[in-house]
């Protein structure tokens, strides 16, 4: 009973060690614009974005109206 419980155990730790070596972290939070409104030109390709605000995620879209009276 000793010798599975030991076989099992080892097997449960290489397991665990082979895939925390092959995790790979992106960072995904630049980069973000945020305004709120709805415009159909903003599909387009070379839609105009330079008045809108930076954001970082996580982002509450109502953040500003949230914590006015701070």
């Amino acid at each position: 009973m000793k010798k599975i419980t030991w076989l099992l155990f080892s097997f449960l730790l290489i397991s665990a060690l082979s895939f925390s070596q092959s995790r790979e972290k992106f960072n995904f939070n630049s980069d973000w614009k945020l305004k709120v409104f709805d415009d159909a030109k903003a599909a387009e390709i070379n839609y105009d974005d330079g008045d809108w605000n930076p954001v970082t995620l996580p982002h509450a879209w109502n953040e500003s109206d949230a914590f006015w009276f701070l």
